[in-house]
């Protein structure tokens, strides 16, 4: 297949799948939508062609990005971490808060080229929504472990994905910050009146990292509601905090950086209106001198500041082990 350096082109793998997809920009009767965290940012819906490829097509696809240059290379420091979870307990202790999830960065050394990048997520995340895109000049790879929302015929999934395994045991901080979520999404879909089933919880691998689990089954409705129940669901109290808005300013006024597409969505709707939508998490942008990986924890009541940053670089090893 011909692409052009210009052309945007995202290469995809479904959670517990074989088959990778490749979406184009241009003409076909499919979209690819590229989503960042913040619901008032700009967001990309592109038109394009949707087909299946073989893994031994990736070389020629690949060959055909162009890595941009970074103008930012600063990572997040653990005791300027760990002064931001103690600064954000104090506002949960004052009941300003009851959750916020503080996300940290870090610059690391690409010391492959991207297509090993690639095909070593796609071994080591066997159940993540695996992909790597070039839209618009910027370039990210990731290995998601959550679902946003799932479309197919009459019926939606979603996931309440938030308690991560610290230490080998998931604590009570941890059981409360799942029912939060929990909570969110239900309160969400009730208020938008949609019918629901919720599942059992399970705790789940993803990859470096395990987190408690609660699936959901929804009655689809028309293709334009389900599409305007993700502006309600995102961002989710599992990446931003609870009550909301009192979350979204912490995060803006305290974190330090741009979240930009880490932390949003993207998913590839097909012709027959049917879609697998993501949290853009366990991601990092590529650039020619290095990459730029992202993750976060849920702050509340009980949580340790070095617990905290444990859990971010631990999600971090999902894609720094498969940079070297």
């Amino acid at each position: 297949m011909e692409l052009s350096p210009s052309q945007n082109i995202v290469v995809f793998r479904l959670p517990n799948q074989k088959q990778i997809q490749l979406f184009c920009s241009g003409e076909g009767k499919s979209k690819f939508i590229f989503a960042p965290f913040l619901r008032d940012a700009k967001k990309f819906s592109l038109n394009g062609e949707l087909v299946n490829i073989e893994e031994t097509e990736l070389q020629g696809i690949f060959s055909s990005i162009v890595l941009p240059n970074s103008s930012n290379k600063l990572s997040t420091g653990d005791s300027a971490y760990k002064e931001l979870v103690d600064l954000a307990k104090n506002k949960i202790s004052s009941s300003l808060l009851d959750k916020v999830v503080l996300a940290g960065k870090k610059w690391v050394k690409l010391e492959k080229e991207i297509l090993k990048v690639y095909t070593s997520l796609l071994e080591n995340s066997p159940s993540g929504f695996v992909y790597l895109a070039s839209i618009e000049g910027k370039v990210m790879v990731g290995a998601s472990p959550e679902l946003l929302l799932e479309r197919n015929a009459n019926q939606l999934q979603t996931v309440a994905l938030g308690g991560t395994e610290t230490r080998g045991v998931y604590s009570e901080k941890e059981e409360i910050e799942h029912q939060q979520i929990k909570d969110y999404i239900e309160s969400i879909l009730r208020e938008r009146m949609y019918n629901f089933t919720s599942h059992e919880t399970s705790s789940v691998q993803a990859s470096t990292v395990a987190h408690l689990k609660t699936p959901y089954s929804i009655e689809a409705k028309s293709l334009e509601d389900d599409l305007d129940l993700i502006s309600y669901l995102h961002p989710t109290s599992a990446i931003c905090g609870l009550p909301y808005q009192e979350a979204l300013n912490f995060i803006k006024e305290n974190e330090g950086f741009d979240r930009n597409f880490y932390a949003g969505y993207l998913g590839a709707i097909d012709e027959n209106n049917n879609f697998n939508l993501f949290v853009n998490l366990r991601c990092a942008e590529l650039y020619q001198e290095g990459a730029m990986l992202y993750a976060g924890a849920g702050i509340n009541a009980m949580s340790s500041a070095e617990d905290e940053w444990l859990e971010i670089n631990n999600k971090m090893q999902t894609i720094a082990q498969c940079l070297k």
